[in-house]
């Protein structure tokens, strides 16, 4: 029901034509598009009904994401739904529960993370940027590159060092920071598939311990696993993008002459979308794995879910990368025109290879214990 729900929805209010419209406006996407999403509740997709959710879990998330991935569709629903809502629900304060929480789920106040550094490549307790107490709380001085949605935030979750050395999972801290406090710099830029990231420069800004969340230089464990939950989701958005470029391609086989017959009846070409479809049901089954060991995060080990989170990312970079690639190249010419949909999802599918670990990265992660 949730699934056909989510796509009834995006199939009503949300077309390629109005996609291409979005991209140009400065913020790059709709608010009464967004608005609606948020009357629907999505935002709540994990939480308890107790915190103004419904209940759902990583099943339901993966859900949500792959069918908004199979239309494309530009709303900030993973910054606010996972690093919002979904961090703010397992491990805010009583405060923040009760006076940002209520607002993030209803759409009121949106949220980003800014975690990556310029030094970090991939990997988010590669943390240069310092927290130095004071009274009353902590001054922040940093730089955090590639923060999506930054641009759309009104608060955001930033990751500080305040103790042990950079790359270790202890000393590191989680403050919410205000959009527009003073000595907060933000440069926003539109991706290359058409989102919108921001580089965020933190000089000398000033948050009060209350802000913190989770224990000071205890939220690393958090961190890591907010980014295992968002990397899980991307491969649920990038099934979806594969699916409707596949099934684009499906179409177009058909209807496409050469010779006097569609060119889906040639040999060569059947083989080629034949190789598309197994990447694309491997990267599915990969996906599925990956979300149920979240769904059972406390009962499993946590280094052979880390390691099978790894190994989803991998699968899905290769087939999103041989779908992308085949559903470009079989189309022609036409798909590389950004009139055609095909190039649209081409961009996000390479856009995906990269967020939250690359194929090398996550390899590296996967034999760190061999």
């Amino acid at each position: 029901m949730l699934r056909d729900g989510v796509a009834r929805f995006v199939e009503q209010n949300h077309d390629f034509a109005s996609r291409r419209g979005l991209i140009e406006l400065p913020m790059g996407h709709s608010p009464e598009l967004w608005s609606e999403m948020v009357q629907l509740g999505w935002l709540g997709v994990t939480l308890p009904e107790e915190q103004g959710g419904f209940g759902g879990g990583p099943a339901e998330l993966a859900i949500v994401m792959e069918e908004l991935g199979r239309a494309l569709v530009l709303e900030p629903f993973l910054s606010n739904a996972v690093f919002g809502a979904d961090l703010l629900a397992r491990h805010g304060s009583d405060g923040q529960q009760y006076s940002l929480l209520p607002d993030v789920v209803s759409g009121q106040a949106k949220v980003a993370l800014a975690y990556l550094e310029p030094g970090a490549r991939y990997n988010p307790l590669w943390i240069e940027t310092t927290a130095t107490k004071r009274e009353g709380g902590f001054v922040l001085n940093g730089r955090k590159r590639n923060v999506l949605d930054g641009v759309l935030a009104d608060k955001l979750i930033v990751s500080a060092r305040t103790g042990a050395g950079t790359g270790d999972v202890s000393g590191v801290s989680l403050f919410l920071v205000d959009a527009g406090s003073r000595g907060l710099e933000s440069q926003d830029f539109r991706t290359y598939d058409g989102l919108r990231a921001s580089t965020i420069t933190l000089n000398g800004v000033s948050v009060s311990a209350d802000d913190a969340i989770g224990a000071i230089g205890g939220a690393g464990p958090i961190l890591e696993d907010i980014v295992q939950l968002a990397c899980v989701a991307t491969c649920a958005e990038a099934v979806g993008a594969m699916q409707a470029l596949f099934d684009l391609l499906l179409d177009y086989l058909r209807t496409r002459e050469q010779f006097g017959k569609p060119i889906g009846g040639f040999q060569a070409l059947q083989f080629r979308a034949t190789d598309m479809y197994i990447a694309l049901q491997q990267a599915r089954a990969m996906t599925g794995q990956a979300v149920a060991a979240l769904g059972t995060a406390n009962a499993g080990n946590q280094r052979e879910r880390e390691r099978l989170i790894s190994a989803t990312k991998i699968q899905v970079n290769e087939a999103a990368a041989l779908v992308g690639c085949e559903g470009v190249q079989m189309h022609g010419a036409i798909a590389i025109t950004d009139e055609y949909s095909a190039s649209h999802y081409f961009k996000r599918l390479e856009a995906i290879e990269q967020l939250f670990g690359d194929s090398d990265y996550h390899l590296a992660k996967f034999t760190a214990d061999y």
